[in-house]
């Protein structure tokens, strides 16, 4: 099953933007596009990044057709520039990020890039490359409008947009400790934050039943007064018995 182009699904979003006349019918059909419950499509919000941040910018990937591409229909799906965009590879082509790369490294990239796509994918990504959203239905001020308080507020706001700008926490005296506050990645800088999961071993191993055995402890005697008054009476009556013995003894040999 052929995965459909990221391309091509922009594009159906445009003509259905294109039909839809409020603008803030646009704006909510675009949040649900790219916004549904808890799933979030970040490679629309990396091309939308990519296209519309002013501080972007493609100075040194190669110009459209200053280089020959080799471009054969190998009936590859849809999907290799979704695959490019959740690993970031575009990032390598961004200025000030990997300058260090050799021209002739940079271009063995691009055109790995480029050759790899269909021709819709192909075209739309150099469209990106030189800042220009192919579908004019997706503009700025319309993808800034939807999701500048979430996750481009970074960008600069465009003038023939009147904002009301919402309530912080502290003006509606909502008490926000550092562990209630959770970070939602922003694209502030091109490429989302790599998040990583640390695996945790879990320590399973059940103990020795020999060690769960408890040892008998020795039963150690106590004395009570009772039996303290026993044995002093009992010593009394035996020192009385040998005292009248002796007693005894010493008559008979005086007889």
């Amino acid at each position: 099953m052929l995965v459909k182009q990221i391309s091509v699904e922009m594009k159906e979003c445009a003509e259905e933007l294109q039909r839809i006349k409020d603008y803030n019918a646009k704006k909510k059909y675009l949040y649900g596009k790219v916004v549904n419950g808890s799933d979030v499509n970040w490679r629309w919000l990396k091309i939308f990044n990519y296209v519309f941040n002013p501080s972007i910018t493609f100075n040194k990937t190669p110009k459209r057709g200053s280089v020959a591409l080799k471009i054969e229909n190998t009936g590859e799906s849809g999907g290799l520039l979704k695959w490019y965009l959740d690993q970031d590879k575009l990032i390598y082509f961004i200025d000030g990020h990997y300058d260090g790369l050799r021209p002739a490294r940079l271009q063995a990239l691009w055109l790995n890039l480029i050759e790899s796509l269909l021709p819709e994918d192909r075209e739309f990504i150099l469209d990106v490359f030189e800042k220009k959203f192919p579908y004019p239905e997706i503009t700025y001020e319309l993808v800034w409008d939807t999701f500048h308080e979430t996750y481009f507020n970074n960008w600069p706001k465009p003038d023939n947009i009147n904002v009301i700008e919402t309530k912080k926490a502290t003006d509606i005296n909502i008490a926000v400790t550092k562990k209630e506050t959770i970070d939602f990645p922003r694209l502030d800088l091109p490429g989302l934050p790599k998040i990583e999961i640390p695996d945790v071993e879990i320590n399973m191993t059940l103990p020795d039943p020999k060690d769960l055995q408890t040892k008998k402890k020795p039963i150690k005697k106590t004395t009570t007064a009772k039996t303290q008054k026993t044995k002093k009476v009992v010593g009394e009556k035996q020192t009385a018995r040998k005292g009248k013995k002796e007693k005894v003894n010493v008559e008979k040999q005086e007889k």
